[in-house]
């Protein structure tokens, strides 16, 4: 269709696109259709076709979406075995850093010219699972 596009140009490359422009094409190509379609049967079905992709893409990106805040979620706590390591962990150096503390507590004690006092804390340590 020279008379709507230069023959040396591609359609998507083409940039003087305008309105009368736009409907000659349009018109030329239901001319060219065996069926007998008029422009505005073709204006409407690229219109619907337009909506069903847009709806699609819609629906797509909802999807991508919902699956990026699962995954952001499920990363955000870990799972229940690490917790629980961590949380051990925690706690043994929790009653290190108790024990380190009451110790220095004693020496400072020492120091200042009370070695005699008994400790105010008593350490104690438990361990294993209490089943026996």
């Amino acid at each position: 269709m020279p008379e709507v596009v230069p023959d040396d140009v591609p359609w998507f490359q083409f940039e003087s696109w305008t309105v009368g422009l736009v409907r000659r094409g349009v018109a030329a190509m239901a001319a060219a259709e065996s069926n007998g379609a008029t422009a505005d049967n073709l204006l409407l079905a690229a219109l619907q076709h337009s909506r069903v992709e847009m709806l699609k893409l819609k629906a797509e990106t909802e999807k991508v979406t919902r699956d990026l805040d699962h995954l952001r979620r499920e990363r955000l706590l870990p799972d229940a075995a690490v917790t629980d390591r961590a949380a051990r962990y925690e706690a043994h150096l929790s009653r290190q850093l108790a024990q380190a503390l009451h110790e220095l507590q004693r020496l400072q004690a020492a120091r200042q010219g009370d070695p005699g006092s008994p400790p105010v804390v008593v350490d104690v340590t438990v361990s294993g699972d209490g089943r026996g």
